[in-house]
């Protein structure tokens, strides 16, 4: 999915795969209204399903998102690759 095709979708239609991780901590974003950061999960995707891949993820809340309701927003980055280069290093 890009990044518009989640707008607007619960946890479990834009991502099933992750929605038993994901959607307690979106529920606590909504509930509390404040962010949660730099949350370190590791998966492996649809798109590489053989290999575990570490994501870094921040919520945030987004009041107002979608029509009227708040939303939370999320930022995945894919740190795999610099995870597996420090762990080279050592």
């Amino acid at each position: 999915l890009t990044p518009a095709d989640h707008v607007g979708k619960t946890v479990a239609e834009a991502t099933p795969a992750a929605a038993a991780a994901v959607d307690p901590v979106v529920r606590l974003v909504g509930y509390t209204g404040h962010p949660v950061l730099n949350l370190e999960v590791r998966a492996a995707p649809a798109s590489d399903p053989g290999r575990e891949h570490i994501y870094l993820v921040s919520y945030h809340p987004a009041p107002g998102a979608v029509g009227d309701r708040p939303g939370v927003g999320v930022v995945v980055t894919d740190i795999t690759d610099r995870e597996e280069a420090r762990a080279l290093a050592r």
